[in-house]
């Protein structure tokens, strides 16, 4: 449990905002998964740990700690026992039911328009960080994450995230695969998209 609390300790410290409509997202599959008890259950070790964070004031629109969505993931993993794929599929529910992205896919009709747009998507749903969309002329899509350094945890989230923008966006099922990574001692993230 020490090195648990100082790893929130030092996530908590972190500065950058998301909406909050994407931590509710965090909330509700935590939720689903879990049952109701387990929203509560994070809310106390939050306290435990010595972090005040109150989920009632919490308005979809307005902006919250990009940490405590990054720490509600790493409590599935410490009071849950999730595995990746779990946070992974945590990250595939989030563009499902978040309000941003009924305005951004309405306005998407191709992938080359997806990475077109993706870095002003970023900028609306998350105040840390930039996303660039890249096609190479082999074909090969990415998109570039830079100045983003919370946790690992959090490239489980964004390669579920990115899945399912795109399945949306194309109708068609990718794969997401992470091939930079800041926290390998890479200089910022880099998720390759692969159809199936």
């Amino acid at each position: 449990m020490a090195d648990f609390s100082k790893t929130i300790d030092q996530l908590m410290k972190k500065e950058g905002e998301m909406r909050g409509e994407i931590l509710l997202s965090h909330l509700q599959f935590v939720e689903r998964k879990e049952g109701a008890d387990a929203v509560e259950r994070i809310n106390r070790t939050f306290q435990e740990l010595g972090h005040e964070v109150d989920f009632s004031k919490i308005k979809a629109m307005g902006w919250v700690k990009v940490s405590t969505g990054t720490a509600i993931a790493i409590f599935g993993k410490e009071l849950f026992d999730w595995k990746d794929e779990d946070i992974v599929k945590m990250g595939t529910l989030t563009p499902k039911i978040i309000t941003i992205n009924k305005f951004f896919l309405r306005h998407l009709v191709s992938v080359d328009s997806l990475l077109e747009k993706a870095g002003n998507y970023w900028e609306k749903a998350c105040r840390v960080g930039t996303m660039e969309g890249k096609k190479y002329k082999n074909g090969k899509v990415v998109l570039q994450l830079k100045d983003y350094d919370f946790h690992p945890v959090d490239c489980l989230f964004i390669s579920g995230y990115i899945k399912t923008i795109f399945d949306l966006c194309t109708e068609k099922e990718v794969e997401v695969i992470e091939e930079k990574c800041i926290h390998k001692g890479d200089n910022y993230h880099q998720f390759a998209l692969k159809e199936k």
